[in-house]
């Protein structure tokens, strides 16, 4: 049960507390929904990416880019889910560690991407010619340094959440949580700012048309910081009730357990505003790619 392993969690790495049959049913349903939810539509969007980019030989946008990512991160934690399964059955104590190290990246990188798409909105809305600039070759090596650190960043959490005590850890990636919620819920007042405020050249209190385009961006920023914010504030409600020693080990078990149910929208929450930009969510669409249309019409 060490597959998903969160700071504070019955299904951390080395001894279990949450050995109780409530609390290993829910863990395993929410792994088998993971898995056979996930990893379709994670294979689906890099088949698709791959398509569309040998059909274009127009640079992918960064919003794409961390999609990707993203997806490569859901199917490495599918693959230490089947190591752990591996290593559980056939009694080999190294495939389980190498396996809860591949499967305990999984938060920390899913946050990073999440904060690296809401910053590419934010640019794209309030500092467009920042943003034009950020999609040439200089930009795109910017991007890629980026998308480098965060999987430097997701190896040092994993080796943190299997070497460190748990009340360390808890407190590191807490305030990890917290700078990464701070730092959306900003860029998505600053895209809100200039949805609802006047533009270049116009007076305030003019009616003035929404712009569908940072429409768009404000609904993406908003739909990732709030999956987070209801995430983040449920699990420091249960790490509270948890820790306060109210409850009884098996209860304070099945708690744990069940919060990491929170976590699964924001795994989704990227593949789905994939999906809804590219079309393929769309009944009866006639099936013209418009991911990079949208992109460029924001510039």
């Amino acid at each position: 049960m060490s597959l998903l392993h969160f700071p504070n969690s019955s299904l951390e790495s080395g001894p279990s507390r949450c050995n109780n049959t409530d609390g290993s049913l829910i863990g395993l349903a929410l792994i088998s929904t993971r898995v056979f939810l996930l990893s379709p539509v994670s294979l689906f969007i890099l088949c698709h990416g791959a398509r569309r980019r040998r059909r274009s030989s127009t640079a992918m946008s960064h919003f794409d880019v961390f999609t990707f990512h993203h997806c490569v991160l859901e199917l490495i934690w599918i693959l230490g889910s089947a190591l752990q399964f591996l290593g559980s059955v056939m009694e080999l104590q190294v495939v389980s560690m190498a396996a809860v190290y591949l499967s305990s990246c999984i938060f920390p990188g899913e946050t990073l991407f999440h904060v690296l798409t809401c910053l590419d909105r934010y640019l794209a809305v309030v500092h467009p010619v920042l943003y034009v600039s950020s999609r040439s070759s200089r930009g795109v090596s910017v991007r890629n340094v980026a998308v480098l650190g965060v999987w430097l960043l997701c190896f040092l959490f994993s080796c943190a959440a299997n070497n460190l005590s748990s009340g360390i850890y808890f407190r590191l990636f807490s305030g990890f949580l917290t700078c990464s919620v701070l730092l959306m819920l900003f860029c998505g007042v600053s895209v809100l700012c200039a949805l609802i405020g006047p533009g270049p050249g116009e007076k305030a209190g003019n009616q003035k048309l929404v712009d569908p385009t940072v429409l768009r961006a404000f609904i993406t920023v908003s739909a990732i910081t709030g999956v987070l914010c209801v995430w983040f504030f449920v699990f420091l409600v249960s790490s509270s009730v948890s820790s306060s020693e109210l409850l009884a080990p098996n209860v304070s078990c099945v708690l744990e357990v069940s919060v990491l149910w929170f976590s699964l929208p924001c795994s989704l929450i990227l593949p789905l505003l994939y999906l809804l930009r590219t079309g393929k969510l769309q009944c009866g669409h006639n099936g013209r790619d418009e991911g990079q249309e949208r992109d460029s019409a924001i510039n």
